[in-house]
């Protein structure tokens, strides 16, 4: 999709998830790509077969909602290029990674900084704003939800995480929530199958600018291993803060490596 809608006549795409759009191959294409389009609404149906689910390059203001994407070669829904505001909500992830593992993630919001002068003109991808609400993951090889460096005021709320089906790549593991841009809430979400630590803040030195001021608060994480349910693994915390009402059962470190807040 090429051409944008308005707020007000937004273009919409629907059906029920028995209508099925099936991309041919694992290894190719996206199910749908939202080239530089905005104010669309993709609704209902399912999206199969392809080596992506969603895509969106330049695409802000865009509704996801109600779909199911499963067994794809890669990512399940993945915003970037400057892909603003976009609603990802109620949404049916799972089994992606079928063909590279590595890039298997659920939903991936923005792109890794060793792209950002493939891809953003040398400028950190501010895909900014961008909301993941009340999503079902599971069976993803990578990490559940990213939001790389580059974004910022990121929402990720209210989601169901199963990590059971993720993958050690590299001495890497996946996280159910791996954050890496700014001011970036993660809120309510409820995960199992920790690989390792649950939920993960990183900053790497190509990118020192990015990973503070994240708020985890109210996340239900029933890890099943022996890492943290919340963990820094690049301090110093920057403005992190992880309230007390976060639980993890079951996880052989704890709940986190950074003090807890009231």
């Amino acid at each position: 999709m090429t051409q944008s809608g308005t707020a007000t006549a937004p273009i919409i795409l629907c059906g029920p998830r028995t209508a099925v759009l099936n991309g041919g191959s694992i290894s190719s294409g996206s199910g749908v790509f939202l080239n530089g389009a905005s104010h669309w609404i993709l609704a209902g149906f399912t999206v199969t077969n392809s080596l992506g689910g969603v895509a969106g390059n330049g695409a802000s203001d865009n509704k996801i909602i109600s779909l199911e994407i499963r067994d794809v070669g890669e990512v399940g829904i993945h915003l970037r290029e400057f892909s603003k505001r976009n609603l990802i909500r109620d949404n049916l992830i799972h089994r992606t990674g079928k063909y590279v593992a590595q890039y298997g993630e659920g939903v991936y919001i923005g792109t890794t900084e060793s792209q950002w002068c493939v891809k953003t003109k040398c400028q950190p991808d501010r895909s900014d704003s961008n909301q993941v609400i009340h999503n079902a993951i599971s069976a993803t090889t990578a990490d559940g939800i990213q939001m790389m460096a580059g974004t910022t005021g990121g929402l990720i709320r209210g989601n169901t995480i199963d990590g059971g089906r993720m993958v050690r790549i590299s001495a890497a593991p996946a996280q159910w929530v791996l954050v890496m841009g700014n001011k970036v809430l993660v809120d309510s979400n409820t995960a199992a199958n920790a690989l390792t630590h649950g939920m993960k803040v990183h900053r790497s030195a190509s990118a020192s600018a990015w990973g503070d001021n994240d708020v985890f608060r109210a996340n239900k994480l029933d890890l099943g291993s022996s890492g943290y349910g919340i963990y820094l693994d690049s301090p110093p915390a920057n403005g992190m803060i992880v309230k007390c009402n976060n639980s993890a059962t079951h996880a052989g470190s704890g709940l986190s490596n950074v003090p807890c807040t009231p």
